[in-house]
């Protein structure tokens, strides 16, 4: 690929360090760069002095996740790591007993008990919490932003204004409330004031919870691509040209945060030819199935 979409997140997190307020794409930048790199076996993001130390959360139910404090803005920063590939058991085992069981599962709590570790350990360097993830971590996130306040406050420990920002964010609302009554825990009012979802329209993680979530979704540009294939029916033909959406692409991390301010009523078409993406108007491309193969194939 011309472009390091990654090498874009690293740089993001390093122009981050001196800032004064953490946006909510550097939340995406965040969110998408605590995975690891699967060349090197390290997690991408690197925290500068800027960061503060980080504490890191890597529980037996799958939960990973890293607390850290950012000194300009005197933020807590929780970033929940989303699934780690098709084979992590643990993270499948996860999102399937949260979306279709509304079981909250382990990673929840281990990821409420970084939140309250970090909160002990870091007590007096910050004023804010930001909680952020992508995915599994998004789906976290939003859960964390809306318990969160009330967790602390039963730990006997200070509730700051929490923030969170999810990219691409599953939905475990349902598990979460389950979860809540439990454990005697408040659901904060008026979640959609803070907790916030960024999503493709075309992108099936964040598409199919069916309004399973907290907070409020912002709808950015989908990704699409030139497919071609056999002419369907009995008569063979030339090739039918035609546009869809990779999974893997739209819901990529590095591209959710290259492409953050496109909105919901653009799109983004990935050219295999140049291989790469630009952005263009129209929620959806414009041309239709065709025979021939189109100039920006």
């Amino acid at each position: 690929m011309a472009v390091d979409y990654r090498a874009r997140l690293r740089a993001a997190i390093v122009a981050a360090e001196t800032a004064a307020v953490l946006t909510d794409r550097d939340a995406a930048a965040l969110a998408g760069a605590y995975y690891k790199d699967h060349a090197t076996g390290q997690t991408v993001v690197q925290f500068g002095p800027g960061w503060g130390k980080p504490i890191i959360a890597n529980s037996i139910g799958g939960y990973d996740g890293v607390a850290v404090v950012h000194g300009p803005s005197r933020t807590l920063v929780i970033v929940n790591r989303g699934t780690e590939g098709f084979t992590n058991f643990a993270d499948w085992k996860q999102n399937i007993g949260a979306s279709l069981l509304d079981l909250a599962g382990p990673q929840l709590s281990s990821g409420l008990d970084l939140l309250v570790e970090a909160a002990q350990a870091r007590a007096g360097a910050f004023d804010q919490i930001l909680i952020c993830g992508h995915s599994l971590g998004g789906a976290l996130a939003d859960a964390m932003g809306a318990i969160g306040a009330s967790t602390l406050r039963r730990r006997g420990l200070p509730a700051p204004p929490i923030r969170a920002v999810g990219v691409a964010s599953a939905g475990m609302r349902r598990a979460t409330e389950r979860f809540a009554a439990a454990r005697g825990l408040a659901i904060a009012p008026s979640p959609e004031t803070f907790i916030t979802h960024y999503v493709r329209k075309a992108d099936f993680v964040p598409s199919q919870r069916g309004g399973n979530v907290f907070g409020r979704d912002v709808r950015v540009a989908s990704i699409y691509h030139c497919t071609w294939g056999p002419r369907p029916g009995p008569h063979p033909g030339p090739p039918i040209y035609s546009w869809g959406a990779d999974f893997l692409t739209v819901h990529s991390t590095p591209l959710y945060h290259a492409f953050f301010d496109e909105p919901g009523g653009r799109h983004v078409w990935y050219s295999k030819g140049a291989d790469s993406f630009t952005a263009h108007d129209g929620e959806v491309p414009s041309w239709r199935t065709r025979t021939q193969r189109p100039a920006n194939f």
